[in-house]
């Protein structure tokens, strides 16, 4: 099975779709890394106060509840 994409890039809307797709990678990578830079605040910064932690939390669950949302699944992509 293939699939090919195919781009008119004189077309200005054409070529944003295809800046779209060729920088999907990069786009999933930085989902990927902000999500994990949440975790990584919440669950090993020592420093937060329990209403920093409180806000970190809340970013977190409403971070992967609009990925939800949009159905990405960021381990199907990576």
């Amino acid at each position: 099975m293939k699939a090919i994409l195919e781009f008119d890039l004189s077309n200005h809307e054409d070529k944003i779709h295809h800046l779209r797709c060729v920088q999907s990678q990069q786009l999933v990578s930085f989902i990927h890394d902000f999500g994990e830079y949440l975790r990584a605040e919440y669950k090993y910064n020592g420093e937060l106060t329990s209403i920093e932690l409180a806000m970190i939390e809340k970013v977190r669950e409403n971070f992967y509840s609009t990925l939800g949302d949009y159905n990405i699944d960021l381990d199907e992509l990576t």
